[in-house]
Parts: C-alpha cells; structure tokens; sequence
C-alpha cells in the first residue's frame, strides 16, 4: 500500500510546533525577568531583596547578605532574633530577622557572643503561586566570615567613616577557648632558657599587698569550668591600650585599674637548660633595664630554681587544671612579668 504524504500538512504542522516552542519561550522569559526584577516574598525577608545581591535559577530566588550580627535574642514565643547591620555597598542598615529555633541553619557555639559577629547570610526562596509571583522561604543559613575577609572588609567600612569596634576573631577566640598559649622568653647566653606563656581572658578579682609582695586573685573559665588561682609578685609590668608599660609593686599597686579580664604573661625556667641560681642571679645583674625579669630575679634570692623548672609548659598548664582541687589551680611554678588589659 503506497503512503501519500501531505506536504501542505506537515508544514502546517511544523509552523504549529515552531510557533508553540516560540509562545513557551517568551513565557519563560517574561517569567524569568519577572523574577528576576521583583518578587513577593514575607516582609521579614524585604530587607534582604533591598541589601543583598539576588540570583535565579531554576525558578528560585536566591540572596547572598554580608551582615553583622550585633546581638542575639530568644524572644517569649521561643523564636531566635538577630539584630544586625546588613552591608551593602559600604553602608550598613538596620535589621532584625526572628524566626523559630529550626529555621536557620547557624552556630549558635559560634555565634551568640558578646563581641559583634561579621557572617554571610544565603536564603533560598521558590515559587509558590507563580501567577501571583509569591515566594516562600526554603532555607537560610548562617556562616562565619573568615578572619582573612574580616580585615578588608573594616577598612573598606572605615574608609567611608563606618568605624565597628568589639569584632569577634576566630583566631582569638581559639585561644581563648585554649585559655593559654606558648610565647617568646628571654635568651641567656643567645639562648632561651627562660620560656614564657600567656594566659587569656582571666578575670582579676582582688589585688592586696602583703610582707612587700603583691597578692592577686585570679578567675578562668575552660570548657565551662570555673577555676582560681592566686599569685603573687614582688613587682611586674602593667600594660595600658597604647603599649606603654608601668611597674607595678607593693607600694603603688593601688594607683592602678586591675581588675576584671586581663592578659597575663608569665616566664618559667625550661628544663633542658641545666639553669643554677648562680647563673641567673648573674644575668639579672647584667640586664637591670629588663623590668619585666625583675619579680623572676628576686624570686631566685629565695628558692632554688629547680623548683621553677617546666618541662611541658602544655602539659604542665593541662596538669594543673586537671589536678584542681574544688576548681582551686597552683600555678606556683609560673612567674608574672606583665599584665596586659583586653
């Protein structure tokens, strides 16, 4: 049986397909442009629409915010509410985001401090009635600012007169969490024989004097652990915001602001050195302009400096704390040469 092909027909059927191809695109597009100019979105989020830059794809609108988190609430219907400072352009604008416990994805570990947290903010949003071009909320999510990102971005701030002040750090608060850290000491002989650490966030309670020395009261908190120590010192070295340095002893201590968080740095002779009291009495002898030795030179006077020897500053410090009793600490083997404020 011979098929006859009605070419007027197929053409005809062609043009149809073309022209419904055509009419589908151009829906498509006018809808793409119209999501791409505006959508309707809650008005919790408007501000997002106004400050952060906005992507498509797929039907789904997407913000990308640089903000500052600037503190953190949970408010009586159990939502958590961030008050912060959306940054566009150089400028900052006020907004406040509440939404219940399970959605925003964020680090609350991370996140709720005292200090101002720079973060990005992502909130995906789809369609939800297309003919209306009404959107709802899929996700929104939280993330840290790198330490590396957070310098550019103050200094473009402050070059057009934004100054923010209290930033948190991830690197500073590393240590803090760590509470101590391992830092220069002081060479003899072109070599360091005396080590020295530094102690983070420690809160000064009390200062008295007593029998020519000064007694402080200190408090620390490690893995939400409470601990405190006492120590004491002849004389040490007192650090204002402008690095300039005052010495501290019996007599004047009470001319001084030094209580509450403090720095501490303490020397400890390292035991790979094979110091005597000779050798050291000697040294302090020679380098008098180092004030900050002078409490480490007047302790050797009256105990053998074995009894000052650290093997592991690390394991020391960890021992220490492990081995409190009623969260009470002996850091007798360390020696206070200066205090730093926050």
């Amino acid at each position: 049986m011979k098929i006859v092909v009605n070419k007027v027909l197929v053409k005809i059927t062609l043009i149809v397909i073309l022209f419904c191809i055509v009419i589908t695109a151009g829906v498509f597009l006018v809808f793409q442009k119209t999501i791409n100019e505006r959508i309707s979105i809650d008005e919790k989020y408007q501000s997002m629409e106004e400050h952060c830059v906005k992507t498509t794809e797929f039907g789904k609108a997407t913000f990308d915010c640089i903000a500052i988190i600037n503190w953190y609430e949970a408010n009586i219907d159990g939502q958590n509410c961030f008050h912060m400072s959306l940054i566009e352009d150089a400028s900052l604008y006020e907004y406040t985001l509440c939404e219940d416990s399970d959605a925003i994805k964020w680090d609350s570990k991370t996140m709720i401090s005292e200090k101002k947290v720079p973060i990005y903010i992502k909130s995906v949003f789809s369609p939800q009635y297309v003919v209306f071009g009404s959107y709802k909320r899929d996700s929104v999510e939280f993330s840290l600012i790198s330490d590396s990102e957070i310098g550019p971005l103050l200094h473009t701030l402050a070059e057009h007169g934004i100054q923010i002040e209290n930033i948190r750090i991830q690197e500073y608060e590393n240590l803090l969490a760590k509470v101590f850290y391992p830092t220069n000491g002081v060479k003899i002989e072109n070599e360091e024989k005396i080590g020295g650490v530094i102690l983070f966030s420690f809160n000064i309670l009390e200062v008295w004097s007593e029998k020519g020395n000064v007694y402080i009261r200190l408090e620390m908190i490690k893995d939400e652990k409470s601990y405190e120590t006492i120590i004491s010192a002849n004389s040490f070295l007192l650090a204002d915001n402008s690095y300039s340095f005052e010495e501290v002893n019996a007599e004047n201590f009470q001319k001084f602001d030094l209580l509450g968080e403090k720095q501490l740095v303490f020397y400890y002779l390292k035991s790979d050195t094979e110091l005597t009291n000779e050798e050291v009495e000697n040294f302090c002898i020679g380098e008098k302009s180092l004030k900050e030795i002078k409490n480490l030179c007047n302790k050797v006077k009256t105990t053998n400096v074995q009894e000052l020897i650290v093997e592991d500053i690390s394991k020391y410090m960890e021992e220490q704390l492990t081995n409190a009793e009623k969260g009470i600490v002996d850091f007798s083997k360390l020696i206070l040469a200066l205090i730093i404020p926050r």
